[in-house]
C-alpha cells in the first residue's frame, strides 16, 4: 500500500503540472507560455510534498514537483521573457521551501541562484549588452553568499570574498584591455586598489592579493610596450643593477621574505 500510495501521489502530481502546460499552450498562449504554467503547478506539487503530505510520499512527491520545475523551465527558455518570468516565480517558491529546517541551506541556495539568473534573463530580455549588468548582479550575490559563510563560523577569505571579487573585478579588467576601454581600465583600477586597501586593513589574504594581482596586470597592459621599446642597453643595464643588488643583500632579502610570508600566512 505504501509504494501503491506513493507511486499514485507522483503520478497524480506529473499529471497535474502537465494538464496545467498542456491547457495553457492549447489555449493559444505558446509552448513558452505552457512551460511557465507547467513550472508553476510544478512549484505547488513541491510545496504539497514538503507541507501536506508525510514520510516518503512527501519526499517523493516533492522529487516529482522538483523535476517538473525543472522541465516547465527548459520549456519556457524557448521565449526569454517567460524563462524570465518562470524564474522569477520560482523564487518565492523555493524560499518558501527553505523555511522547512532540513531544506534550509538546499532550496536556499537554489532561490539565490535562480534570482541570480532571473535577473540575468531579464536583463537579456531587455537587450541589455553592458557585460557589468550581469557580472555585477553575480558579485553582489557571491558576496552575500561569503557574508553568510562567514557569520556561520570563521572562513578564509579565498573562498568567502575571492569569488565575489574576481567577477566584480575579472570581466572588466579583461574587456577593457582587449577594447582599449579607458572607463573600464580606471574602475578596475579604482575596483582593485580598494580591494588591495580593505585586504591590507583588514588582514584578509584575498583582496590583498587578488587585488595586488590586477594592478600588477593592469600595469604591464598599460606599460609594457613602452618598456620593450626602450633602447636595449636601459632594460639590460636596469636588469643587471637590479641582480646585483638582490645578490649584495640577498640574505636580508630571503629574511625579510620570510617575515612577509609569515605575516600573510596569518590573514584570514
Amino acid at each position: 500500500p505504501g509504494m501503491a500510495r506513493e507511486f499514485f501521489g507522483a503520478l497524480a502530481g506529473a499529471l497535474a503540472v502537465t494538464f496545467a502546460g498542456v491547457a495553457t499552450s492549447a489555449a493559444g498562449a505558446g509552448p513558452a507560455a505552457g512551460g511557465f504554467a507547467a513550472a508553476i503547478a510544478a512549484g505547488a506539487v513541491l510545496l504539497a510534498g514538503l507541507y501536506l503530505a508525510r514520510g516518503r510520499s512527501g519526499t517523493v512527491l516533492e522529487i516529482t514537483g522538483a523535476a517538473a520545475a525543472l522541465c516547465g523551465t527548459a520549456v519556457a527558455a524557448q521565449s526569454t521573457p517567460w524563462l524570465a518570468g518562470t524564474l522569477t516565480a520560482l523564487v518565492p517558491v523555493t524560499a518558501v521551501a527553505a523555511l522547512q529546517p532540513q531544506r534550509r541551506v538546499r532550496y536556499g541556495s537554489a532561490a539565490g541562484v535562480l534570482a541570480l539568473c532571473a535577473v540575468w534573463a531579464w536583463l537579456a530580455a531587455g537587450h541589455v549588452e553592458v557585460v557589468e549588468a550581469y557580472t555585477a548582479p553575480a558579485a553582489a550575490a557571491a558576496l552575500a553568499v561569503g557574508i553568510l559563510m562567514w557569520r556561520n563560523g570563521p572562513g578564509r577569505s579565498w573562498l568567502t570574498l575571492g569569488p565575489a571579487l574576481v567577477l566584480a573585478i575579472g570581466p572588466t579588467m579583461l574587456i577593457g584591455m582587449v577594447d582599449d576601454d579607458l572607463p573600464r581600465l580606471i574602475s578596475a583600477t579604482a575596483m582593485s586598489l580598494a580591494a588591495v586597501i580593505g585586504g591590507a586593513g583588514r588582514r584578509l589574504q584575498a583582496p590583498l592579493i587578488l587585488g595586488a594581482g590586477a594592478l600588477l596586470i593592469l600595469a604591464i597592459d598599460q606599460w609594457g610596450d613602452e618598456i620593450v621599446r626602450m633602447p636595449r642597453w636601459i632594460t639590460v643595464g636596469v636588469a643587471g643593477v637590479l641582480l646585483m643588488w638582490i645578490g649584495a643583500t640577498f640574505e636580508r632579502r630571503r629574511q625579510n621574505w620570510r617575515r612577509a610570508s609569515e605575516v600573510l600566512g596569518g590573514f584570514g
